[in-house]
């Protein structure tokens, strides 16, 4: 073998080597797992129908992220770990394409006095990219503030659900900031049984703050749920009354 074609060899072996390395560095990426935000971890809600929410992953390259979500009754005595592997599921959810689900339509409601566990897995094209911790929390029954802002208060939406309760007419006043340059509003507004209201208006932003009026046509004195998702799948809420009659 010349010597020139020696060092062409080494040169390939030096360079397939170095390419596998980086693979290998690539593959081996670290990978945060998604993270559950709310209920928190052994909070005591006060709605039977809780919302639930999560954070995604990171990083996400590629395709679109899904989600199975379990959430099951912890009985006495158990660990979360058996309750999640033994007990009947309330919710075992497959295919969750958002880093929220409203309780579902159909599903049992929360019991008072009982503890409840969940966990969520995340999956990219089949493959299992992580899940969350277990995380428990324990209803305590219906108790909510009612907050009757004036016309012209535009409450900020926020990351986590509040137990104050704000009280509306046809027109929902709310404020978004903007800091990713979005060019619309991606919301939506959930009944209180979990149900997805349709026909919603859509809206236009602009990059800061925004002071949103949404004119909205609803059940008198229903409880709804305001729920916006960022580009970087950040989720905020504002919950609210939709009351246009006057209350006894």
């Amino acid at each position: 073998m010349t010597l020139a074609r020696k060092h062409i060899m080494c040169l390939l072996l030096v360079m397939g080597y170095a390419y596998n390395s980086q693979a290998q560095i690539q593959e081996n990426t670290f990978r945060q797992p998604p993270e559950l935000l709310s209920p928190y971890d052994e909070e005591v809600v006060q709605v039977n129908r809780p919302l639930l929410t999560w954070k995604a992953p990171l990083p996400i390259l590629g395709s679109k992220v899904e989600y199975l979500l379990v959430l099951t009754e912890l009985r006495k005595g158990q660990a979360a770990v058996q309750a999640l592997q033994t007990n009947p599921p309330l919710i075992h959810r497959r295919g969750i394409g958002r880093t929220f689900l409203p309780f579902p339509i159909g599903t049992k409601a929360l019991e008072v006095g009982k503890t409840y566990v969940w966990q969520v897995s995340a999956f990219q094209r089949g493959q299992f990219l992580g899940q969350t911790d277990i995380w428990e929390f324990t209803y305590e029954g219906m108790k909510s503030i009612i907050l009757p802002p004036p016309p012209v208060s535009y409450p900020f939406v926020k990351t986590k659900i509040q137990d104050a309760v704000y009280q509306i007419g046809s027109t929902v006043y709310f404020a978004y900031e903007n800091q990713f340059h979005e060019t619309s509003l991606d919301y939506q507004i959930i009944e209180e049984g979990g149900a997805i209201v349709g026909g919603i208006p859509s809206y236009s932003l602009v990059n800061g703050i925004n002071k949103i009026e949404l004119s909205l046509s609803l059940i008198d004195g229903k409880q709804y749920t305001l729920v916006i998702e960022n580009r970087l799948n950040q989720v905020f809420y504002l919950p609210f009354i939709y009351q246009t009659s006057p209350t006894p």
